[in-house]
């Protein structure tokens, strides 16, 4: 529990944008360690990992975003439950999305004798990184409160 209390004082002292490259980077380190190396099998890496993407796990790090796209969603005429269900449903999809591109990297990864930690890896990328990149190329402005 002291492990996601983190992501609550993070997101009490530290600005939108801040927060969640914060936690957009470290799910993406954690992730890497997760997969630990090619030439070790060993649980130690996979543990080692939990306490680096627990502030941004389970959509933790667009906790500090949301606040600002409802309001401006509701700024623009759309209902807060109404845009809620649009996020909850295109989060879903992707969820979805990315459990069979995991899988089928993993059977890939598996059938031609390749790393299937690697996997580890891909999940970094879409979780963490891919996110952020879309932080960094948005401006500074977006992250402002909405009045």
């Amino acid at each position: 529990m002291l492990l996601f209390a983190c992501a609550a004082i993070l997101l009490k002292n530290l600005s939108a944008r801040t927060y969640t490259t914060v936690t957009n980077l470290l799910l993406w380190v954690g992730m890497c360690v997760h997969a630990g190396t090619p030439s070790s099998s060993h649980q130690a890496w996979f543990w080692a990992g939990i306490p680096i993407i627990s502030p941004g796990v389970n959509g933790s790090s667009s906790h500090a975003v949301k606040a600002l796209a409802g309001a401006l969603a509701e700024k623009e005429g759309y209902g807060r439950g109404e845009f809620s269900a649009w996020i909850n449903n295109l989060r879903a999809i992707a969820t979805a999305c990315c459990t069979v591109l995991y899988s089928r990297w993993y059977s890939i990864a598996t059938a031609r004798g390749l790393w299937a930690g690697s996997v580890w890896w891909v999940a970094g990328l879409l979780g963490g990184l891919l996110p952020q990149l879309l932080v960094w190329a948005s401006p500074a402005s977006d992250y402002e409160d909405v009045k």
